[in-house]
């Protein structure tokens, strides 16, 4: 990997807000708190400095299990997931919500977009957020699944196999989960991808350590620091 192509997936994931800071070296400024992520959780950082020529973050991460517990390190912009924590939260207010004890399929028509969606739990703090072409068509697939779910302990090793396949939101819906549903469409969204939209909102709800994502999404968070390999 060189070292712009490093920065290209770096500003990749970045919101327009965000990236227009970056452009004009006003984002990772020393002092500059940011929201962050990698395989182990989410975290608030304070930016120590950014080596423009090598492409490489030093900053400070806060852990907010441990009270006063302050580590420093250094990524590869490569590496180096954040997110616009204030952008996400509007863009979540803003979007309609639907009720699965109210709505049905044919209120979600009007959301058939490029999206990113987020099923709440009702009943517990918890979160899923998925990618789509066309909103309420993925919808219909969660639905079909749970359908195709069964709950009992006693199935066929076909069966069984057929049970691994289905997603764990899809088990909860199966099951009786009560939750609530939001579209996010890509277009408006100040964001180029839906890849990127959607391992934000993963990150914002950090709904892979603390909800029913199974993954980080497409192009989210790693843990590894640096790229020994960049080249010029």
């Amino acid at each position: 990997m060189t070292k712009q192509e490093a920065k290209d997936k770096f500003e990749e994931r970045l919101d327009n807000e965000y990236l227009e800071l970056f452009k004009n070296d006003k984002l990772l400024i020393p002092g500059k708190e940011l929201d962050w992520g990698n395989l182990n959780n989410v975290f608030k950082i304070k930016i120590i400095s950014y080596d423009k020529e090598e492409v490489k973050v030093t900053f400070l991460v806060y852990e907010a299990a441990a009270e006063n517990k302050v580590s420093k390190h250094t990524f590869t912009l490569d590496n180096f997931f954040i997110y616009n924590r204030d952008h996400l939260d509007a863009l979540y207010k803003a979007a309609k919500e639907y009720d699965s004890k109210i709505h049905t399929i044919n209120d979600y028509i009007a959301t058939d977009c490029k999206c990113v969606y987020i099923i709440k739990d009702k009943n517990n703090p918890k979160y899923y957020v998925g990618q789509a072409e066309h909103g309420s068509w993925r919808l219909l697939d969660h639905l079909g699944n749970a359908k195709n779910y069964i709950s009992k302990s006693e199935y066929s090793a076909d069966e069984k196999e057929k049970q691994r396949n289905i997603q764990k939101i899809d088990r909860l819906i199966a099951e009786g989960l009560e939750y609530t549903l939001r579209f996010v469409p890509l277009e408006g969204s100040g964001y180029s991808e839906v890849n990127a939209l959607e391992a934000a909102f993963i990150a914002y709800f950090n709904s892979y350590h603390q909800g029913y994502n199974c993954t980080r999404g497409n192009n989210g968070p790693g843990q590894k620091e640096i790229t020994t390999k960049l080249t010029d």
